[in-house]
């Protein structure tokens, strides 16, 4: 299985990654392509000669740092229209939007209906400056992405209320939503998040 840049191998049909068929010509030269979840969202990996499967192949059993949790999906840092499903080990695998007018809730774990570009979060973490950065996910900053040597890295807050503060670059409480939450550290404190003239709760 390829994990590098794709090569022909002598198969005009072949894996380009364990998520992609790449197809060649008689010499050797890649030509074309595409995502097996593009074409069947429950076969979304590559196996043997470019057959798309439900199961991922030995070799790209490698757990993704695009995964802070399992059993769950999570978005795309550089792709909205992308989801990426983390199974029990921790292995990452991306399934397409139904359409282009569509981007992944992660709240919701669904699909929404894209009204505005805001509705589209991407993250390039090979972009100048971007190394060694840590970033809210501006759609539910309960999530935040860390630019990495290899590229994105996603951190989940954990608890009720809690989101990632950029500036100090940890999780902290906020209130996100109206009640009564209990403190992290004191059982004798809790936190309490009122409703306010604009519709916002405050602590």
């Amino acid at each position: 299985m390829t994990h590098g840049k794709p090569v022909c191998r002598g198969l005009r049909i072949d894996c380009g990654s364990c998520t992609s068929v790449m197809i060649c010509n008689y010499q050797n030269q890649t030509v074309g392509g595409y995502d097996c979840a593009s074409t069947d969202p429950t076969r979304p990996y590559c196996t043997k000669a470019g057959v798309c499967s439900s199961t991922i192949d030995d070799s790209c059993q490698i757990q993704s740092d695009l995964c802070p949790s399992t059993s769950k999906y999570y978005p795309d840092p550089a792709n909205c229209a992308n989801a990426l499903y983390c199974n029990d080990e921790y292995y990452a695998s991306k399934t397409s939007a139904p359409s282009s007018g569509y981007v992944f809730n992660y709240s919701s774990q669904t699909w929404s209906l894209r009204r505005s570009p805001a509705d589209c979060f991407e993250i390039n973490c090979f972009a100048a400056g971007k190394q060694n950065t840590w970033t809210a996910y501006k759609p539910d900053p309960k999530l935040s992405i860390y630019c990495g040597t290899y590229g994105p890295m996603i951190f989940e807050c954990s608890g009720i209320n809690y989101i990632f503060n950029e500036s100090k670059k940890q999780c902290e409480f906020s209130c996100v939503k109206e009640g009564s939450f209990p403190h992290p550290t004191e059982t004798k404190l809790y936190y309490l998040c009122l409703p306010t003239t604009n519709g916002k709760s405050n602590l």
